[in-house]
């Protein structure tokens, strides 16, 4: 049962992944309406144009409608893809796989895990697998020609380990309210015994009260200002005892009541964590340094400037003359042209 079971996953994955990869192109296939845009014959349909704009995490107010930046994205996104394949570079089942697992791990290490903060961000895990493909598609073709071996990759360890070295950290629980009214109400429940995952649902104000309080992720002594925790309530957590629960904290207008749940102390960085993510930001370094990057960029360009572009709804007609001066690079899990995300970036964890 044990193999039958395995085989099935592996079978389950390989179908995710095709499924995503043919995603990306979009080919057309829905009913008989006209695509919204096409790409040397590659359709964007109707209905994966409005998963797209749903989707959509980033956009610029200068460039337009999210729905134009979406249709100018997928544009500069299925010529890059069609430019993967033609070019023998396009990602493997298992490099997406090793690109997700090192997402896995980064949210591990802030003391998350990856389902926790898609669901604070609205976002599934096929459309996050959609936006690693095209990161990776994206690194393929712009940094073809510039690779990092692993003895490359232990030498850049070694120099930079000490900058992973986690401090001391915090896990706490945290309940928000706006009156001293309120404020009473939950000093009275937590004097009675009530549960503080009880009392946060029913009392706290802020984002993390459906999860009773919990905030998930790991807190340093120093955060970064307007984060959804405040220095105030991360510095009163660094005085309790696990277990214990502070006195209010005034925090602007609001009063925030906080459990701490455990102090996690300094931590040695495990390589693993870090090293497809590195090994990434020194192959384009690589690439921008010996010139490959120029050069597929401009090989880019003409492969945009030739495509063949169609675009079905006069409101986004515009993008015709424009994308055909634009070479569409965007950096590695970025958005291109500054276009929206959910077909693009993908996200960083909370906190970061």
């Amino acid at each position: 049962m044990g193999h039958l079971h395995g085989a099935r996953q592996r079978g389950s994955a390989a179908l995710l992944f095709a499924g995503i990869s043919a995603l990306l192109l979009f080919t057309a296939g829905c009913g008989g309406s006209k695509p919204v845009a096409k790409v040397n014959g590659d359709a964007l349909t109707e209905k994966e144009f409005y998963k797209m704009t749903a989707d959509a995490t980033r956009i610029d107010p200068q460039r337009g409608t999210v729905g134009l930046q979406t249709v100018s994205q997928w544009i500069s996104n299925t010529v890059m893809a069609q430019e993967a394949k033609r070019l023998k570079v396009y990602p493997t089942e298992k490099e997406l796989e090793t690109r997700l697992d090192a997402f896995r791990r980064q949210a591990a290490v802030s003391g998350s895990n990856l389902e926790e903060q898609l669901k604070m961000r609205g976002m599934s895990m096929e459309t996050l697998k959609h936006d690693l493909l095209t990161a990776l598609i994206q690194e393929n073709v712009m940094f073809r020609g510039a690779t990092v071996s692993d003895q490359e990759l232990d030498q850049e360890w070694t120099k930079r380990k000490q900058m992973f070295v986690q401090p001391p950290q915090v896990k706490i629980s945290q309940i928000t309210v706006d009156s001293p009214a309120d404020l009473k109400k939950v000093q009275s429940d937590l004097a009675s015994n009530a549960e503080f995952a009880l009392v946060a649902r029913t009392r706290s104000k802020d984002q993390f009260k459906d999860h009773g309080g919990v905030v998930p992720i790991q807190l340093p002594k120093r955060i970064q200002p307007g984060g959804p925790v405040a220095q105030e309530v991360v510095d009163a957590a660094f005085k309790l005892k696990p277990g214990q629960i502070s006195e209010p904290v005034k925090v602007g207008a609001t009063w925030v009541v906080v459990r701490l749940e455990e102090l996690i102390p300094e931590k040695q960085p495990n390589p693993q964590d870090y090293k497809e993510l590195m090994r990434a930001q020194m192959r384009q370094q690589k690439a921008q340094a010996n010139g490959k990057l120029q050069e597929n960029q401009q090989e880019l360009m003409r492969a945009q400037q030739a495509a063949k572009v169609e675009i079905n709804r006069p409101e986004y007609a515009s993008l015709t003359n424009q994308l055909a001066g634009r070479s569409g690079a965007g950096g590695p899990g970025g958005a291109p042209g500054g276009a929206p995300s959910g077909a693009g970036a993908p996200p960083a964890p909370p906190g970061e």
